[in-house]
């Protein structure tokens, strides 16, 4: 694994984890240093739950954008951790380049991927003149049993991701590793951009959460399936809440009297309502958020009638 970069308040790089066995875990170790100038990228030889731990260790002392990994491995933590992660995508040339070097080893191949990978071969097997059988897996003791099958099948080369190659080579089989060199470069561009993205819109919320926290209404601002992404501190004060306990969590849910979802649904406006809200009579709106001609969320700002009312009282005495 590449040395842990102690973490810096002004560190601007993202942060990329790149989780992968053996052969991947080789690819992944070249090429990381190509990507020094523009992401900082730690290289874990690991998988599954003790890729989980690790990566929760590693965020817990230092923020992490993007996780990159492949077939079960990434499937596994792309479900158990809470951030992106980008998986190594199998092209069809990725395939076709395998079995030809399969072919080189035997006539009788076989292909066995994680479930989803690759695209049914089959009809074009008489093409490539060799006698493919393909099988999918979901887990390690599903890729063991694919491997023993076709072995008694009198498959004599195995494609597949690294578990996949690996076992067939402990089965005295030519175990012929799928992923490219292009595809895994390919998967560490994407992370980038996909930090890169996230950090641009984070950028985008600071900066409306500094301009939300000057105002004297309250806001809430909700994504399209109504998860609060912004709680100005008037309305935390209204509510009698804290912004952060809130956050990412359904409107409807923490406080029903306040729901978006009509909004949402409908996507029209409703202005200027009279609401009590918590015990106190707000002047409520609530508005779509449409970019570029899609509605992808909703914004919900209160007013206070007696501030209202005071404001006036004082504009008019310096009439």
């Amino acid at each position: 694994m590449s040395a842990l970069r102690p973490h810096s308040a002004t560190t601007a790089l993202p942060h990329i984890v790149a989780v992968g066995f053996k052969r991947i875990n080789k690819m992944l170790q070249e090429l990381a240093p190509d990507f020094a100038d523009r992401a900082s990228v730690d290289v874990l030889d690991m998988g599954f739950e003790q890729a989980v731990s690790r990566v929760r260790d590693m965020q817990a002392q230092r923020p992490i954008d993007v996780v990159v990994s492949a077939g079960s491995n990434g499937a596994y933590l792309r479900q158990h951790l809470d951030m992106p992660v980008v998986l190594v995508k199998v092209g069809g040339f990725d395939v076709m380049q395998a079995l030809a070097r399969a072919r080189r080893v035997s006539h009788n191949i076989g292909l066995v991927t994680y479930e989803g990978m690759a695209p049914d071969l089959a009809p074009f097997a008489e093409l490539l003149d060799m006698g493919l059988v393909q099988r999918t897996y979901r887990t390690e003791d599903d890729a063991q049993a694919c491997v023993l099958e076709l072995k008694a099948l009198g498959v004599q080369a195995l494609v597949g991701p690294g578990l996949v190659a690996d076992l067939a080579d402990q089965a005295g089989l030519a175990g012929v590793f799928l992923y490219s060199t292009d595809a895994v470069r390919e998967a560490l561009e994407d992370a980038v951009e996909v930090a890169r993205a996230a950090r641009i819109e984070q950028a985008k919320r600071e900066r409306l959460n500094t301009i939300l926290a000057q105002l004297s209404d309250g806001v809430i601002a909700v994504d399209q399936q109504e998860r609060i992404q912004t709680l100005n501190p008037t309305m935390a004060q209204w509510l009698g809440v804290s912004p952060q306990a809130w956050l990412g969590r359904k409107l409807t849910d923490v406080c029903p009297e306040l729901s978006l979802q009509t909004t949402l649904r409908l996507g029209v406006q409703d202005l200027e309502k009279i609401e009590r809200i918590k015990g106190k009579a707000l002047i409520v709106n609530r508005m779509p958020i449409v970019e570029q001609g899609v509605l992808t969320g909703a914004v919900l700002s209160c007013q206070d009638p007696i501030s209202i009312q005071r404001v006036d009282r004082h504009i008019r005495t310096r009439i």
